[in-house]
């Protein structure tokens, strides 16, 4: 009886230990050295990094986060946000006026002279010389700009009418801005919320065409009777010139997601089909590109990486393996990802399901962008999948992977390949699957070059 008891246990800790490596595939804890909640991570390069977080901490790797180095800044004001123009040159925020820069890899900080009293939350540049900070200040919204590199900075205080803060007029509401995504020199979005004492909050976002000499409102439209949820505007991302999103702080069934529209003159709510029925936070967001983007967040307590192939229409779950909140993230390229959070938090995510943007080049010359459409047969064991606008020569070239929404791999066990002149068709043999949605990614060459979903209903689908 006790070698049964035994055996038994030993079996259920190697299928806890298995289900534990399906779950979390992708991710490596790296050890940061430091206790302390880390907030926002950049990578010069695939190896050299830096990370910050509170009590003024800045740490540094050189191996692409294998190990870490503390840097001393003479500081232990809370640090927000962190961007480096090259490998030697670069800049922290935080609050209280804390802007501080190096110009040697950061074995020495310098404060940066600026025009106003403030705290800072998020910064970026757009090439070496332009960048922009935006924060808070008793009087509105700050907005930093520098047009030399970051010697000096000039500032423009912003209402929630996005004109002069320092002329607010017969508007009470206190802005504060939280986030900033410049597409390039001249157009940009901040973001963040607007706050009355007696109604709440409400999400923020304004945009400049002219960079930053004039903003105008382009916030989500937002009920009366959502004031007392306190939300705010967490992460905005301006992807191309059409497309444009925000992460908004909190969500309830499936609603935490703004698309702008077409011209970007406003942003709509996205509900996806996300199916959790509890209260969610949310605090960052990377865009690949229009379809492809990642969200740090906490879904029914728990830890998670959203990714969505789709704009937000769907999202798999990368579970981190970690049970510290996640609150900054970078990618060094499609596939290579940091994530930074609390207690020192540091992960690597390699995601090799993601098509490399070279690739698009090479196997679409002359054609439109690639694009698939997957159904499955009634059964439900074999899946149709056709692709668009990719050119292959040989079948053997072409194989698929399948996911569901925990990002577990799901077995093919077989496909068939049809080529024909710009489009392949495949047919799919997997076990039968259930009702829900699915992700697959096609892969020429072993490197992947299209990200697809399949969604089974609550029906029989017709078979193609």
């Amino acid at each position: 009886m006790k070698k049964a008891n035994y055996i038994c246990k030993l079996l259920l800790s190697l299928l806890v230990m298995f289900l534990t490596q399906d779950l979390t595939a992708g991710f490596e804890i790296l050890k940061s050295g430091t206790s302390e909640n880390l907030k926002s991570v950049y990578f010069v390069s695939g190896r050299v990094g830096y990370t910050v977080g509170d009590n003024g901490t800045v740490i540094k790797t050189r191996n692409g986060g294998k190990s870490w180095i503390s840097l001393e800044t003479h500081t232990h004001i809370n640090l927000k946000g962190v961007w480096f123009i090259d490998r030697e040159t670069g800049f922290v925020i935080g609050d209280r006026n804390t802007i501080l820069s190096t110009d040697d890899g950061g074995r020495s900080w310098s404060e940066v002279d600026v025009p106003i009293v403030a705290d800072y939350t998020a910064i970026q540049f757009v090439d070496p010389i332009n960048g922009y900070i935006v924060g808070q200040h008793g009087k509105g919204g700050v907005f930093l700009k520098t047009s030399d590199g970051g010697t000096t900075w000039t500032c423009k205080i912003i209402n929630v009418n996005c004109a002069d803060g320092n002329n607010p007029g017969s508007n009470y509401d206190k802005l504060y801005l939280q986030t900033i995504s410049f597409l390039d020199l001249e157009n940009g979005i901040i973001g963040g919320y607007s706050y009355n004492a007696i109604s709440g909050k409400r999400p923020f976002v304004c945009k400049t065409s002219d960079g930053g000499k004039t903003f105008r409102n382009i916030s989500p439209a937002f009920r009366k009777s959502e004031w007392s949820k306190g939300y705010e505007i967490r992460s905005l991302n301006y992807v191309t010139e059409h497309d444009a999103y925000g992460i908004r702080n909190q969500g309830f069934n499936k609603s935490f997601l703004y698309a702008g529209n077409y011209d970007l003159k406003g942003f709509e709510n996205i509900s996806s089909g996300f199916d959790h029925e509890y209260h969610s936070l949310y605090y960052s967001s990377v865009f690949l590109d229009r379809l492809t983007g990642y969200v740090c967040s906490v879904i029914n307590g728990r830890p998670q990486v959203l990714k969505t192939i789709d704009a937000g229409e769907s999202y798999m779950f990368l579970t981190p393996p970690t049970d510290d909140v996640l609150y900054g993230m970078f990618f060094t390229d499609e596939k290579s990802a940091f994530f930074v959070g609390k207690n020192g938090t540091v992960l690597h995510l390699e995601d090799n399901t993601n098509s490399e943007q070279s690739l698009f080049v090479e196997v679409n010359e002359n054609m439109d962008i690639p694009f698939s459409i997957a159904a499955p047969k009634s059964k439900m064991d074999v899946t149709h999948i056709f692709v668009y606008n990719i050119k292959v020569s040989e079948k053997k070239d072409v194989s698929v992977s399948f996911f569901d929404k925990y990002g577990k791999e799901i077995e093919v066990k077989n496909s068939h390949v049809r080529l024909f002149k710009k489009e392949f068709r495949m047919k799919v043999k997997t076990n039968t699957l259930t009702y829900g949605t699915y992700f697959y990614t096609i892969k020429l060459k072993e490197k992947a070059v299209l990200n697809g979903k399949l969604d089974i209903g609550s029906f029989v689908q017709n078979e193609w």
